[in-house]
C-alpha cells in the first residue's frame, strides 16, 4: 500500500520513479488479491511479485532517479516485497509438493 501512497505523501508523483511505482503497485496489487483468494492455486504469480520486488531494487540505478527519497522507497519496498513474496512462492510450492507426495503414497 505504502508504494501506492508514497509519490503522493513524500511528492515525487510527477517524476519518473512515481509513474513506475504506480504501475507497480497496480500489478502487485491484482497478483497478490488473487493470491490471497485462492492462495494454492497460483503460486507462479508470488514469482511474478517476487520479479517486480527485484525491479524496484534496480531501477533506481537503471532509470537514474535523482530523489533520494524516490531511491530508499524503492529500495526499502522492494527488499521487502521480494523477500516476502520469494518466501510465499517457495513455501507454497513446498506445500504443493508434499501434497502431491502425500496423494502418490496414500
Amino acid at each position: 500500500m505504502w508504494l501506492g501512497f508514497a509519490p503522493y505523501v513524500l511528492h515525487f508523483s510527477q517524476v519518473r520513479g512515481g509513474l513506475a511505482d504506480g504501475i507497480d503497485v497496480l500489478v502487485v496489487g491484482a497478483l497478490a488479491l488473487v493470491r490471497t483468494v485462492v492462495p494454492r492455486d497460483f503460486p507462479v504469480f508470488s514469482v511474478v511479485n517476487a520479479v517486480l520486488g527485484l525491479w524496484l531494487v534496480v531501477a533506481p540505478f537503471v532509470l537514474g532517479y535523482q530523489l533520494a527519497r524516490v531511491v530508499v522507497t524503492d529500495l526499502v519496498v522492494g527488499v521487502l516485497l521480494l523477500g516476502l513474496s520469494g518466501l510465499s512462492a517457495v513455501l507454497t510450492y513446498r506445500q504443493r509438493a508434499k501434497a502431491r507426495a502425500g496423494e502418490r503414497a496414500g
